[in-house]
């Protein structure tokens, strides 16, 4: 795409990530990928890495975490380069991941997902978008448990992940919320 030649390399990869998790594992490696090439050619802008690692992966979000680290949400336009946006987390406040034994494949989670959203569902989950990033960047905790709350993709992938609505219905002080994390079957505490 850039009409750049590379010389041939081996790379040996160790990553902490679980692959088929629900945590970007595979953004992350071809982010990666992306970063080796700098490597051996010339380095390049972080809007060029993410439009090539979102064709790779074919959306950017996860790609804009592994390139830019912490929270990050992405705008795409058809026909121009996505815009990852970088937002600040909380230092006071901890994110544990639960990640069972069993993988559960994207493409099967993508699945699961209906074709048609509801537009009472659509709103509620913009809403509670805006109230999670509003929470974050404010330090109102006391919304998270309402703004992780959706309508899309986590009862759709309920079957999938059995464990899921326990891990939601947690009630204790230091459980600020539970989610799905990305297509699972990954589970997120707040």
């Amino acid at each position: 795409k850039l009409g750049r030649r590379a010389p041939s390399v081996v790379v040996d990869v160790e990553s902490d990530i679980p692959m088929a998790a629900g945590l970007g594992s595979s953004a992350a490696a071809s982010v990666a990928g992306l970063r080796v090439f700098e490597q051996v050619t010339a380095p390049l802008p972080d809007s060029t890495l993410l439009d090539a690692a979102t064709t790779l992966e074919g959306h950017a979000d996860n790609a804009a975490a592994a390139i830019c680290g912490g929270m990050t949400s992405v705008v795409e336009t058809p026909g121009a380069e996505p815009i990852a946006l970088r937002w600040s987390w909380p230092d006071d406040l901890q994110l544990v991941i639960a990640t069972p034994d069993v993988g559960l494949a994207t493409s099967k989670a993508r699945a699961a997902l209906p074709e048609v959203l509801p537009r009472a569902d659509a709103v509620f989950n913009l809403q509670r978008v805006l109230s999670l990033v509003h929470a974050l960047q404010v330090g109102d905790y006391l919304r998270l448990r309402e703004a992780v709350r959706d309508r899309w993709h986590q009862p759709a992938r309920m079957a999938l992940v059995p464990q899921l609505a326990d891990a939601m219905a947690i009630e204790d002080p230091d459980v600020l919320g539970a989610f799905l994390s990305g297509a699972g079957p990954s589970v997120a505490l707040l």
